[in-house]
């Protein structure tokens, strides 16, 4: 429903302005809507309760038929979600799954989402240079597209990965660009994170 979707908007902007308490009362009234389950398993990735998020988002992607569009969106963040849960097998299962839907719809934005996941699953096994090409491949195509938050994220992962080779001065370019991104967007959780990055790359 309609309602749902401007819901499921509404928390998309506060998660991003780190007003996430907001988000649970946001979200209650729809919480069995497929419109709203990116947001509310984002929210459950921020209590770090990875297991009801990835529970979440395998129901929406259940009850999500023919939108490739939101599908991406949900196996994008369900890579992260496995990830972050140590499950690596599921996060290429998912990742596998991003790419049919890529493919089948001719989308950069899913395209970037596809390096981007591919540059996440990198990281977590520490294939660094893997990671790097992966993510600079995503910045690639994304391109001109006015994506500025997944752009900003990208700039993020790319900067930690960079940190772990010897391309220190890149990853601090990077981290840069991605804080001015975020600040600019006023999506503070990720501009708190490119700054601790900063911090801790001196």
């Amino acid at each position: 429903p309609i309602q749902a979707d401007a819901a499921g908007a509404l928390a998309r902007l506060r998660l991003m302005q780190g007003r996430v308490d907001e988000v649970s009362d946001l979200l209650a009234p729809y919480a069995g809507h497929f419109e709203v389950c990116e947001q509310l398993a984002q929210l459950h990735l921020l209590r770090d309760e990875p297991d009801m998020a990835a529970a979440i988002l395998n129901r929406g992607l259940h009850d999500l038929v023919g939108d490739r569009l939101r599908a991406g969106r949900l196996l994008e963040l369900l890579v992260e979600v496995e990830l972050s849960r140590d499950n690596p097998d599921g996060a290429e299962l998912a990742l596998e799954r991003l790419e049919a839907c890529a493919l089948a719809s001719e989308s950069p934005v899913l395209r970037a989402a596809v390096s981007l996941s591919e540059g996440r699953i990198s990281m977590y096994h520490s294939q660094w240079e893997r990671a790097v090409a992966a993510l600079k491949e995503a910045l690639d195509i994304l391109g001109t597209e006015e994506r500025p938050i997944m752009a900003g994220r990208i700039q993020l992962e790319l900067a930690t990965a960079l940190a772990h080779t010897a391309d220190d001065v890149t990853a601090l370019d990077r981290v840069r660009n991605a804080l001015a991104i975020f600040e600019g967007l006023g999506a503070r959780r990720d501009a708190d994170k490119a700054a601790a990055l900063l911090v801790g790359l001196g």
